[in-house]
């Protein structure tokens, strides 16, 4: 149980290694966190806002399409994870929402 939303990278961490993810898997979303949204990994998940998620898809799309997707994709799953995972005393969800749900709506 925890009071406050985790950081990206807290996150990240705990997915990763509660997931029974193939190894290669899992370098691989290491690889595209790391590329597309380090300057996230220190913000509290809800800091991170469906425009933020907008506006960065847009800019990693500009130099790759696929690359883009797939790391929205790893962070819609870190959400959902997250939304289930983190509960306060009340067992209620930390995360209360996924942002990244907006971009799959509009593109």
């Amino acid at each position: 149980m925890t009071r406050h939303p985790p950081t990206l990278s807290e996150l990240a961490e705990i997915y990763l290694s509660t997931r029974n993810l193939k190894a290669k898997t899992e370098h691989g979303y290491r690889g595209v966190l790391d590329r597309c949204v380090p300057d996230w990994y220190d913000l509290p998940v809800d800091k991170i806002t469906k425009q933020m998620i907008l506006e960065r898809h847009q800019q990693l799309s500009k130099t790759g399409r696929i690359q883009a997707n797939y790391c929205m994709r790893i962070l819609r799953a870190l959400y959902n994870f997250g939304i289930e995972y983190f509960e306060n005393e009340d067992d209620k969800p930390v995360i209360v929402s996924n942002p990244v749900r907006k971009l799959s709506r509009l593109t």
